[in-house]
């Protein structure tokens, strides 16, 4: 079971509003319960003051619906009056966040506890954030049973990181090709440029590989290589160990 948490921008994990892209791809790899949140209408431009409580409400929200899914599988699996299970298992709940959404997906453990979310998938979380503050309200490896995140902005529209069990720093995590014009577009792409990517990693075939490194330091200044048998792939199928 798939919840997606984004904002409404229209590069945000890719119209799955609408049913396209991101949806399609999960549905072309198999079979899946996906479930959107749309919270838009609580970060309306100008968004920074709304930041403070509008997270947290939509969090409570969405670990209601985590709660009901859960239980509506225990119950199921212990009735005999039910043919076919319903709702999803702790370790069945994959939530998926971008920017604003990636801290929302790492508040709803606040609600629901880390050991009821299986996976959370936190996309380029904004630096709007705190981390190190108040870990209670960032993305951090303590939200759920395993925590990936994928970094395209990371120190400028992005946070800079580490967020989970395994980070991913795109093409550097801060700079992406085909970025360009103003310095406002250019920032945003790199920033937006995480949900294709994540998304094209759903049915990849070639998928995209990554080299295990101690921290970015090492990596930006050339001493972190690696045998390529240790690499791993990023995105829908990272392994989750």
């Amino acid at each position: 079971m798939k919840e997606v948490s984004h904002n409404g921008e229209e590069m945000d994990i890719l119209d799955l509003r609408k049913g396209e892209v991101g949806t399609l791809a999960y549905f072309t790899r198999g079979e899946y319960n996906i479930i959107i949140v749309d919270y838009s209408s609580l970060v309306v431009e100008p968004c920074l003051s709304q930041v403070e409580w509008s997270p947290r409400f939509c969090a409570l929200c969405i670990a209601q619906l985590v709660a009901w899914l859960e239980a509506a599988w225990y119950w199921s699996k212990s009735s005999s009056q039910i043919e076919k299970v319903v709702g999803a298992p702790p370790e069945g709940v994959h939530i998926i966040g971008y920017s604003v959404g990636a801290h929302i997906a790492g508040l709803v453990a606040n609600y629901v506890g880390p050991d009821r979310i299986g996976r959370i998938t936190g996309l380029d979380p904004t630096i709007i954030f705190y981390m190190g503050n108040n870990r209670s309200r960032d993305l951090d490896p303590s939200d759920a049973i395993f925590v990936d995140v994928i970094h395209t902005g990371a120190g400028v529209l992005g946070q800079l990181g580490p967020n989970g069990h395994v980070d991913f720093y795109v093409n550097g995590g801060s700079s992406q090709p085909g970025c360009s014009g103003g310095i406002y577009e250019t920032l945003a792409c790199d920033h937006q440029k995480v949900t294709p990517y994540f998304i094209e990693s759903i049915n990849s075939k070639v998928g995209f590989w990554a080299a295990p490194c101690p921290n970015l330091l090492l990596y930006l200044i050339g001493w972190c290589t690696a045998d390529t048998s240790k690499y791993i792939k990023m995105g829908e199928d990272v392994p989750k160990r």
